[in-house]
């Protein structure tokens, strides 16, 4: 029940909400809320949304954040998992008639965008303004939807999310670190980073172990860049077996479709690269450098 003056109830009316629809938080589907309304502006205000922007937001949960992206944007598209809560988030709206409930998964599969979020470019013309991403992203989805989002045909000028703060950690990691993978390189290469601050788990309900982070992150699409697909498969690739060195997890990873392992040593050594170093001594250039030298083989759908 949001109230007549734009201000969200209390946590214990919204506990008694939830009790008496029965619903429960799903901890498989990382279903922590969020209600601390400082923290709700905080994010609403970093995100920079304005009467003329559409926002897409994955994992509406009980709709919070939602409503008050709502009273500043001029459309959200919100995308919930659990249709449960879909139906409460839209009794809650509280008239706000600018809110397009998407049901469904945010992604299809481990790495690729749901179809009804692809579907969104299409909905909204190709002409449309950029959307802004903002998010209070369930843990387990976040690593996975980043990287489809940054990768994907879905034009977004400003991302602002709320992650887990191991995510967030991976996200600005150094090369030669424990934490420096995939999800590293793929947001470093496509977008500047700006950890904007430390969120502590009483902020939610129920209270998860771990703290989170909001981040803020503006994506790039250099010209001359590798292309995302080949990015995020290169990334993988290089990143999938890290105990092995790099040759290895690369045929690995590639297998039969892939150039074959005397040809990966070739293309290393043009690249100045050691095949028998491990993947996390790289850095985000030379890995980037090898994507674009990997896509033009035209794998995984990419054509020079």
């Amino acid at each position: 029940m949001t109230r007549g003056d734009g201000r969200e109830p209390p946590l214990s009316e919204l506990r008694a909400v939830l009790a008496e629809r029965g619903i429960r938080p799903r901890k498989r589907l990382g279903q922590n809320f969020l209600f601390d309304p400082k923290l709700l502006d905080f994010i609403v205000g970093a995100s920079g949304v304005g009467p003329e922007d559409e926002v897409l937001e994955v994992g509406t949960g009980t709709g919070v954040l939602t409503r008050a992206l709502a009273r500043r944007a001029a459309r959200v598209y919100t995308v919930e998992i659990d249709r449960r809560l879909l139906d409460l988030a839209r009794d809650l709206s509280g008239g706000l008639d600018n809110i397009e409930y998407i049901p469904g998964d945010g992604l299809a599969g481990k790495d690729r965008l749901a179809p009804a979020l692809v579907d969104l470019r299409e909905g909204r013309g190709r002409s449309a303004r950029p959307l802004l991403f903002v998010a209070n992203l369930p843990y387990s989805a976040a690593t996975p939807l980043l990287m489809a989002l940054l990768a994907g045909p879905i034009p977004i000028v400003r991302m602002v999310v709320m992650v887990q703060r191991e995510v967030a950690e991976r996200m600005v990691a150094s090369p030669g670190r424990r934490s420096f993978g995939a999800l590293s390189v793929c947001a470093q290469a496509q977008a500047r980073l700006k950890l904007l601050r430390r969120v502590p788990p009483e902020v939610f309900w129920p209270r998860p172990r771990v703290g989170s982070v909001i981040v803020e992150l503006i994506p790039l699409r250099p010209r001359g860049g590798p292309d995302p697909v080949a990015l995020r498969q290169t990334a993988m690739a290089v990143f999938g077996q890290r105990r092995k060195r790099l040759i290895h997890s690369l045929v690995g990873h590639l297998g039969s479709l892939g150039p074959g392992e005397e040809r990966l040593r070739l293309i290393l050594r043009d690249l100045g690269v050691s095949s028998e170093v491990r993947g996390e001594s790289l850095s985000v250039v030379q890995i980037v450098d090898l994507a674009r030298r990997l896509g033009d083989l035209g794998l995984w759908g990419v054509s020079p």
